[in-house]
């Protein structure tokens, strides 16, 4: 035990040198990695014909002739002049100038073009190190995994390096194993690595009988001790007629191979289908997100440009109000200053020689009205749950608010604050504006709209539906179920916008005429005398319906039913039962 703690010992010292040297290898390419970069920093790609800048920053080539130029006269030196780089041949007697991206140095380019620029050989060797180097095709040793193998046991079946080949055969367990060298193993093939088999309970014995009682190759020794009294014969003997046992059960099992196959190929024709799917369904959701991400990324820029624009706005705005102050300011301190000294200071004609410019000046700044309140403010804020339309055909949310909106200043028109009619859909419009009486496009989410029957005792309200048109303006649609009296309340969170709350009369459903439009009863009915006309009027002869010229007739074309002469009117007819509807003024 003692000899294989020492012998372990040994292989991981050896191991432990092995790493320690591996480490310090990799520590010298790191840092050689570190010094010199093999990715350009403008296409962040390997270098392609990397050139050298007089700043000593390195580039691809064409990703200098990608730099913007700037085009500097010899008898003009006009910075602002900028063109192509492609355009460079045709303009003579001209330095091209252009500005590294890593230092932001400008450096000047040669007249003949950017291949006229050093090529960075350090960086060309690298490379060119990198893309030669061979893998390595070694055997490394199976037990340590970190030398070269040389030898292989043919027990263990191992390959082995010179220190744990050594190790193996001064070990108590493996000191019998046969052990060759690799050569020998290359030399011999296949068929010359054959080994006999050995017995399990007797290490030195071959296994060169079966036992038919048992069905198993045993050794001569086995025939001695558990296999006492079987029925053992040598191999050679039976194994002709073993041999012969199994084509008879290989021939009886052939035939399912067939059907195996065939549920086999089934089995990976569908699974092959599934891992098609897979692919495809991933790739699909791979594009959409991909797609998404691209509009959101598309959408943030938007929305930092707007952000940007709009605090700009404000800050010139009170950039401005606060310039024309501290002028006036000025001028109101100074103007104050001189007239109190001339007041002071002068005798009476220096003082009256002074007093129409005092007068005047004094006189404007008495008069002058300021604008105590700044003209902008600081209110921003973002929207995530509004929609911002959509962005290479996918739906994005999320906008700024940049306007405080003053209830005050806001309004609403539109028939349906005033008069609906049951059952019909009522329209009117809500109109959204900042403390400055400007329209805000982003006012929905402020607007709270209820509308409720006077009287009615379950304070249940109309549902309301509320479409931005995107332009401050908001289309209100409700529908009574009722006729009555209702008020119409909107806010801007909680408080009432100009005029609220409305009150609107709901007038009862359109009410069809049950009669016939015509010019009389007599016409209408055939001459019929027991037909009535709601018009009032009739004829003698017992005709209880009007007729032409005869007292009561309208002298016009009218409907039996109510007696009304407009065709395209809602019918005037009163039911007697209360619970019909009566006769709506129109």
């Amino acid at each position: 035990m003692s000899e294989q703690m020492i012998v372990e010992g040994e292989i991981e010292n050896q191991c432990s040198g092995n790493c320690n040297g591996s480490s310090a290898a990799a520590d010298n390419v790191s840092s050689r990695t570190e010094l010199i970069d093999l990715d350009c920093k403008s296409c962040h790609k390997r270098y392609n014909d990397p050139r050298l800048l007089p700043c000593l920053h390195t580039f691809c080539a064409e990703c200098i002739r990608s730099f913007e130029p700037y085009i500097i006269s010899s008898d003009d030196r006009n910075p602002n002049l900028s063109i192509s780089m492609n355009s460079l041949s045709s303009i003579s007697n001209t330095v091209v100038t252009v500005m590294c991206p890593t230092c932001e140095s400008e450096v000047d380019l040669p007249r003949r073009g950017v291949y006229e620029l050093p090529v960075n050989f350090m960086i060309r060797k690298e490379i060119l190190q990198k893309a030669l180097n061979p893998n390595e095709n070694n055997v490394h040793c199976d037990l340590c995994e970190e030398s070269n193998a040389i030898s292989r046991c043919m027990e263990c079946t191992v390959n082995l390096c010179n220190f744990c080949s050594q190790a193996h055969n001064r070990q108590r367990k493996t000191a019998s194993h046969k052990v060759i060298s690799l050569e020998e193993v290359r030399k011999e093939g296949v068929d010359g690595l054959y080994s006999p088999l050995k017995c399990q309970s007797h290490l030195r014995e071959e296994q060169r009988l079966f036992c038919e009682t048992c069905d198993k190759t045993i050794c001569r020794d086995c025939c001695i001790v558990e296999h006492r009294d079987h029925v053992i014969e040598f191999n050679d003997d039976i194994v002709d007629e073993s041999r012969t046992l199994l084509l008879k059960l290989i021939s009886k099992s052939e035939p399912h191979i067939s059907t195996l196959q065939g549920t086999l190929k089934k089995i990976n024709e569908l699974d092959a289908q599934i891992e098609n799917k897979k692919e495809a369904v991933k790739h699909e959701i791979d594009t959409y997100i991909q797609s998404y991400m691209s509009a959101l990324q598309k959408h943030k820029e938007q929305l930092f440009v707007k952000v940007d624009k709009v605090c700009e706005e404000k800050k010139q705005a009170l950039k401005a109000q606060q310039f024309y102050m501290k002028q006036t300011l000025e001028d109101v301190q100074h103007s104050c200053a001189v007239a109190k000294i001339a007041l002071t200071d002068g005798n009476n004609d220096e003082f009256l020689s002074l007093k129409p410019l005092l007068t005047q000046r004094m006189g404007n700044f008495s008069r002058l009205q300021i604008h105590s309140s700044p003209r902008a403010d600081a209110f921003l804020k973002f929207l995530p749950d509004v929609s911002a339309g959509e962005i290479d055909s996918l739906e994005v949310f999320g906008d700024i608010k940049s306007k405080i909106i003053d209830p005050q200043k806001c309004s609403a028109s539109g028939d349906g604050l005033y008069v609906a009619r049951e059952a019909e859909e009522a329209e009117f419009c809500v109109v959204v504006r900042d403390n400055e009486g400007k329209e805000c496009p982003q006012g929905a989410e402020d607007i709270n709209i209820e509308i409720i029957q006077r009287g009615r005792r379950n304070g249940e309200h109309v549902m309301v539906d509320i479409e931005d048109e995107e332009d401050g303006s908001h289309k209100v649609y409700y529908t009574p179920d009722i006729p009555g009296q209702y008020f119409i309340s909107v806010f801007i969170h909680t408080q009432h916008i100009q005029g609220s709350p409305f009150v609107v009369n709901v007038r009862s459903a359109w009410k069809e005429h049950s009669g016939k439009f015509h010019c009389c009863t007599f016409c209408s009915s055939e001459g019929r005398k027991d037909v009535t006309c709601a018009c009032g009027a009739t004829m003698p002869g017992g005709f209880k319906g009007c007729g032409h010229g005869h007292e009561g007739h309208p002298g016009k074309p009218h409907w039996s039913c109510c007696g009304k002469s407009d065709e395209n009117s809602e019918c005037a007819r009163v039911f007697n039962e209360p619970s019909k509807m009566k006769t709506i003024a129109v």
